[in-house]
C-alpha cells in the first residue's frame, strides 16, 4: 500500500536528517576549535604577564639588594683608604652579596 511513494518519503527524510546532523557535527566541531583557540590565546596572555612580572621582580631585587651591597662595599673601600681599622667578618657579606647579584635568579 502506497510502498513505492512511501519510500521515496522515508529515503527524502533520511537524507534531510544526515545534512542537518553532518551540518550540526561541523557546528559543534568549530565551537570546540574556537573555545580551545581562545583558552590558547589566554594562557599565552597569562604566561606573557607573568614573564613580565618575573622579570620586573628581577629588576627590583637588583636595584634594592645591589644598592645595599655597593654602600657596604663603598664603606668598607673608603674605611680602607681612611686606614680605618675593619672588621675581616665583613668579607663574607661582601663576597656573598656579590655571589647572589651575580646569579642568574637574585634570592629575595
Amino acid at each position: 500500500m502506497g510502498g513505492a511513494i512511501s519510500k521515496h518519503r522515508n529515503q527524502k527524510h533520511e537524507e534531510k536528517a544526515a545534512k542537518f546532523e553532518k551540518k550540526a557535527t561541523n557546528f559543534a566541531q568549530k565551537v570546540k576549535t574556537n573555545i580551545a583557540d581562545e583558552f590558547y590565546k589566554r594562557a599565552m596572555l597569562q604566561r606573557e604577564i607573568q614573564m613580565t612580572l618575573n622579570v620586573a621582580r628581577a629588576r627590583d631585587t637588583i636595584q634594592i639588594y645591589g644598592s645595599a651591597w655597593l654602600a657596604l662595599v663603598a664603606g668598607v673601600g673608603i674605611a680602607k683608604v681612611a686606614k680605618k681599622r675593619v672588621p675581616g667578618l665583613l668579607g663574607i657579606p661582601i663576597v656573598a652579596g656579590g655571589g647572589v647579584l651575580a646569579s642568574p635568579k637574585p634570592a629575595a
